[in-house]
């Protein structure tokens, strides 16, 4: 065949959706009807081996599109998050057990990995992956050194201003300013999957005119995202009882929102927010397994039957992850104290969400999968489905993964496959998630969870106070947040004890030495800094003391306020 007849027929073939077979297809290729699928989706997906993390060979253009020379971490699983090497402090802590259990497994909801093993065995596969391979984590001082030497200007500690810019709408403007509000961006060659939530949409909803005579769009009272013209964009805000490692005294704090396809937002083709608000209430309760009696969705999507545990083809998330700024909370108008003097847009973000992000996070269910969909075998060995360059992942069950970073200058990049492959281990291969999905399932209750994300109902003004219930965890006597601290000798689940949990500890402490036969310097005993040179059993012996307050501190509800949230 001349080459212009192949390449007519090529496009023939592609025009009426069929994706012919490419030279390098084998019938017995685990990927190749994912990448047919994903193809006919007008994405362009890679094969890209994994092995080429462990090798160290550098992704195509690494310099030109992050800015930094390529630095191999011969990474032999990169799909194991850092989080992964916390210690176990010597059996005094088990930080493991919030990501790998059985129960979602046994139940058969929405998850099909029953990793409760792990909490016992704390091992890795390799004597290799015995070594903390995500330098930039345990090595912050590395990373300062290498950008003053090239004389990239940084923040100081105490410059708030830096994380005041607003640093996601210029992305949101270079991606999608232009009108494309589907789940895929088509004209963007590197922000193809940056999602269609304009932060110009998340203004507090105020008076009478919450769009400002038609300047912005905002959140309305019941979370829904309304646009320039008061219009429901789809998107909806979730407010979800925060992980221990999202949390203001970890460093990082994010948003969720969820925006469903849109037969679930209209009835005979016009947007009906009632039929929405049904939909998306039967969502939360099959999520949350309470076992809902309709097997049907409403208005034009009752159709669409519900998959136990599984969320709609069509569901889409974003996840902007903040820096912490503890004058945000929410506030709107001529002036602002948690916003940089030349923002562009005047408002603040609650929950001590700054300005600036670190990431935005996106998912997308792109095809429908089952329990048996979603195991270990739904893994292809060796491989992972993306396009390097565009920031974008298969995680294997049923969700395509993208997320886009600061660069070296503070504007968002798409990650590389190899810090996508953090997001397949947590998005694909825990025990905690259903159907992928950390957040929707820690929704709160009723009016709460459809609002900002916003920690508390957090108030700069009384900074030490959450207005969260600490809800009660399964299976045992404490709240969720009593729990933690039960379980652990850090604070989150990096196994770190921020000096403001130290302090408090220190002071419940001081006042229980003789109760609780306490012996050693408390200063020393909460020192993660002064642990770290101990001989093993020494700071076994400190790490045993810091445990036995935590517990007893967590025993007497002290951590609770007097008259709220379940105490007094």
């Amino acid at each position: 065949m001349r080459t212009g007849t192949l390449i007519r027929t090529l496009l023939v073939l592609s025009l009426m959706g069929v994706v012919p077979l490419v030279a390098d297809d084998k019938p017995d290729d685990p990927t190749r009807e994912a990448r047919q699928a994903l193809t006919q989706k007008g994405l362009s997906p890679r094969v890209i081996p994994l092995a080429d993390f462990h090798n160290g060979v550098e992704p195509e253009n690494f310099k030109k599109r992050t800015g930094a020379a390529y630095k191999p971490s011969r990474n032999e699983d990169p799909a194991i998050p850092a989080q992964c090497w916390i210690e176990t402090g010597y059996g005094t802590q088990n930080a493991c057990l919030f990501c790998h259990t059985d129960y979602l497994a046994k139940e058969k909801h929405g998850n099909a990995f029953p990793l409760g093993e792990d909490q016992i065995l704390y091992s890795f596969p390799t004597p290799d992956l015995n070594k903390v391979l995500w330098r930039n984590t345990i090595f912050p001082e590395e990373i300062l050194a290498r950008l003053k030497k090239e004389g990239v200007p940084l923040p100081k500690p105490g410059d708030v201003g830096y994380v005041r810019e607003d640093n996601w709408t210029p992305a949101y403007d270079a991606s999608r300013r232009a009108g494309h509000n589907s789940w895929m961006n088509p004209k963007s060659s590197e922000f193809v999957l940056f999602p269609a939530l304009d932060p110009g949409h998340l203004y507090p909803a105020r008076g009478n005119d919450p769009t400002g005579g038609g300047k912005h769009g905002y959140v309305d009272t019941a979370g829904f995202v309304m646009d320039e013209k008061a219009q429901p964009t789809g998107w909806r805000a979730v407010n979800f009882f925060p992980y221990g490692i999202f949390t203001p005294m970890s460093g990082s704090v994010s948003g969720i929102y969820l925006r469903l396809p849109r037969p679930f937002m209209t009835k005979g083709g016009v947007v009906d927010l009632d039929i929405y608000k049904q939909n998306l209430d039967l969502l939360e309760r099959n999520i949350k397994n309470q076992q809902p009696k309709e097997t049907h969705y409403f208005g034009d999507a009752s159709k669409i039957k519900v998959a136990r545990g599984f969320f709609p083809v069509g569901s889409e998330f974003a996840h902007p992850l903040h820096y912490v700024d503890l004058n945000a909370d929410g506030q709107t108008g001529a002036k602002l104290d948690g916003v940089a003097p030349a923002a562009a847009h005047r408002y603040e973000f609650p929950g001590t969400r700054s300005k600036r992000v670190k990431e935005i996070r996106y998912m997308y269910k792109w095809k429908e999968v089952g329990i048996e969909d979603i195991d270990e075998d739904a893994h292809p060995d060796g491989v992972v489905l993306g396009r390097e360059g565009q920031g974008w992942v298969d995680n294997n069950a049923g969700w395509l993964l993208s997320a886009y970073i600061e660069d070296r200058k503070g504007q968002l990049r798409p990650q590389t496959t190899e810090e996508l492959m953090q997001c397949i281990g947590c998005h694909g291969k825990v025990g905690n998630t259903v159907d992928s999905v950390w957040s929707f399932e820690r929704k709160l209750p009723g009016s709460d969870g459809w609002r900002e994300m916003d920690y508390g109902a957090y108030n700069a003004r009384t900074p030490q106070t959450s207005r969260l219930h600490d809800y009660r965890q399964t299976g045992s006597d404490f709240g969720e947040k009593g729990f933690f601290m039960h379980v652990v000798v850090g604070a989150n689940l990096w196994g770190v004890m921020p000096k403001e949990i130290a302090t408090e500890l220190k002071r419940y402490a001081a006042t229980q030495q003789e109760t609780l036969g306490l012996k050693l310097d408390l200063e020393t005993v909460f020192s993660d800094e002064a642990l770290k040179n101990m001989a093993m059993e020494e700071r076994k012996a400190h790490l045993l003391e810091r445990q036995q307050i935590m517990r007893a501190y967590v025993a007497g509800g002290e951590y609770l306020e007097p008259g709220t949230n379940g105490k007094g």
